[in-house]
């Protein structure tokens, strides 16, 4: 089974040959294309051919893509979020990628959640305030090729305690809808938070820090990932029924190529 097919396909609960692995990459595929991460972002054939390089190189089956947080809350802050200048380097990079791996990877966009974007902003975290963030959230999304893309996410990268867990958890069920209508599966992270009453919302759903798999699964989310160390030695750290892995964060840029490749080679063994 190809990465693509697999991925689209467990990540909406679906069974597939095996789980799939998220790399968080930006900082070591700017590594090893010799730039900072925010020079990914600053012309569409850097962004296309560094992620390229490092899908073959590490063995990765997802392309994650990560756009610098400022320039979303920029975006957001902006009257016209759709014309900034990073997005539309985003959107160009998403079609090259889709043209250049076909289905042997999969190509994924993570945002910035609504209530870690209306704290950049300063503003008063109300339920109509988060509803509006995540509109401006879901216009970026839209604009980015979502037909290309194989999962929409976002990270919410504070810790949330169970009262505004539940309030973005609310303010995000637009996004999740949009996620559906272009039969995309979707991913809430948290790198601090329980587990939401009810589930995420979204069809996949991760903690790096709180909730355990096992937790985030009984409340009913599909599939739930499970963290792993890219420091620590194999074997990887044992699924769930349902659990995926994802890394622990971003991977260092120092991370050495053949780590990666020994994931690679423990996530396609399932050991």
């Amino acid at each position: 089974m190809e990465a693509r097919n697999r991925t689209r396909r467990y990540l909406s609960g679906e069974e597939t040959d095996r789980p799939p692995f998220l790399a968080l990459a930006t900082d070591l595929t700017a590594h090893l294309a010799q730039v900072e991460s925010q020079e990914l972002f600053s012309d569409p054939h850097v962004l296309t051919e560094s992620f390229i390089q490092t899908a073959a190189v590490c063995r990765l089956e997802c392309v994650l893509l990560r756009p610098p947080a400022d320039a979303v809350v920029d975006a957001v802050r902006s009257p016209d979020p759709l014309g900034h200048e990073t997005l539309a380097i985003v959107r160009e990079a998403v079609t090259r990628l889709r043209a250049l791996l076909q289905d042997r990877v999969a190509i994924g966009l993570l945002l910035p959640g609504p209530w870690w974007i209306g704290r950049s902003l300063e503003r008063e975290p109300t339920s109509a305030a988060l509803e509006g963030t995540t509109g401006s959230l879901l216009q970026i999304a839209q604009s980015l090729d979502p037909p290309s893309l194989d999962l929409l996410g976002v990270l919410e990268a504070d810790t949330l305690a169970a009262q505004p867990l539940d309030a973005v958890v609310s303010s995000l069920s637009a996004f999740w809808n949009s996620a559906r209508y272009y039969s995309v599966p979707s991913l809430f992270l948290a790198s601090d938070a329980g587990p939401a009453t009810g589930g995420d919302g979204a069809t996949s759903a991760a903690r790096w820090r709180g909730a355990n798999a096992e937790e985030l699964l009984a409340t009913g989310t599909a599939r739930a990932g499970v963290p792993v160390d890219i420091g620590a030695s194999p074997p990887m750290p044992a699924l769930p029924r349902g659990g995926f892995w994802l890394s622990q964060g971003e991977i260092p840029e120092d991370t050495e190529v053949r780590r990666m490749q020994e994931i690679a080679a423990a996530v396609e063994d399932g050991s």
